[in-house]
């Protein structure tokens, strides 16, 4: 039913492009064969993906969607964007270990250090980066090998990326009685620069000292002032 209403709407409004994502178990039961079908009968065409692993576009998640990319026949239909990160599973070992071992908010860089030649045997500190050893609790098994990823692409994106220092110095405490707009209008300030190319992404064209808005927490109500004691 959601479906329909999201096609209602493309209908009535004709934009010349249109894009859906959904969880991939919505494609099932003929259900994809009926969209290309019914964008088909209104001048659309449209291709799908549905397994687009989010994690290789730039995005701190590991979530597969479900993707649909339309367009007016009258205009060509924009391809799938091509991957710029790596598979999670290429680097989970060295970016939790990075983060694990370092107190600073950006303890690995988004790029790996530069190989060396294939006949030059790897420092012992840089053997990790290409070789991962999966131990079972005896430490008796053979370790593992993984392939380090495209080392055209950047390395995945992980919730420390996009979360340290992000925040203000100090948040504005607001009671939850305050209407939407009073809200929305609550503005607060950074007090330095992003501190990971994730959040300069997220912050560009501001400085330190640039107001944000929605950067606002609820006063807790008396239950949760009693829990916390």
């Amino acid at each position: 039913r959601l479906l329909l209403r999201f096609l209602e709407m493309v209908w009535l409004y004709k934009p010349m492009y249109m894009i859906m994502e959904e969880v991939p178990a919505v494609a099932k039961n003929h259900l994809m064969e009926f969209l290309s079908k019914a964008c088909e009968d209104h001048s659309y065409h449209v291709h799908f993906d549905k397994k687009v692993v989010t994690g290789l576009f730039g995005c701190p998640q590991t979530r597969d969607r479900l993707i649909v990319i339309a367009a007016l026949k009258a205009v060509p239909l924009p391809p799938f964007p091509t991957p710029i990160t790596n598979n999670m599973n290429n680097n989970e070992l060295e970016i939790s270990q990075a983060f694990a071992k370092s107190e600073r908010c950006y303890p690995m860089p988004m790029r790996p250090p530069p190989q060396p030649a294939a006949d030059t045997p790897l420092p012992a500190s840089e053997a990790l980066l290409v070789t991962v050893s999966v131990l079972s609790p005896d430490l008796k098994k053979t370790p593992k090998k993984t392939s380090p990823g495209d080392p055209t692409l950047l390395r995945p994106l992980v919730l420390g990326d996009c979360l340290a220092s992000d925040l203000p110095r100090e948040a504005v405490e607001v009671d939850s009685k305050r209407s939407v707009q009073e809200l929305e209008g609550v503005t607060v300030s950074y007090a330095g620069k992003p501190s990971t190319p994730y959040i300069a992404y997220l912050r560009q064209g501001m400085t330190a000292g640039s107001e944000v808005k929605n950067h606002v927490v609820l006063k807790l109500g008396e239950s949760d002032t009693m829990r916390m004691s």
